[in-house]
């Protein structure tokens, strides 16, 4: 897999099967867990691309809760702890 190039001091990561980038300075905090997860690897439709953790947009919420469940897996927590920015 080629990954795309990143700004400096943020670095991709493959977990659960999933693209994401991590940030660096974040890494001085061991207990702060924090991911940005491209629109690749979900269960949505469209118009909602493929990967969406948006829950008041309309999507499908089986799917929203799937990839929600399929992202806490990637650190071990329940899907009720994310916090996705929208």
């Amino acid at each position: 897999m080629t990954l795309p190039a990143v700004t400096e001091g943020v670095y991709p990561v493959t977990d659960q099967n999933l693209l994401l980038y991590r940030i660096a300075a974040f890494d001085a905090y061991p207990y702060l867990r924090h991911a940005i997860f491209t629109r690749q690897g979900g269960y949505s439709q469209a118009p909602f691309a493929s990967l969406n953790l948006g829950i008041s947009v309309g999507d499908d919420p089986e799917a929203v809760k799937k990839i929600m469940s399929r992202f806490a897996g990637c650190w071990i927590f329940r899907p009720t702890r994310l916090f996705p920015a929208t």
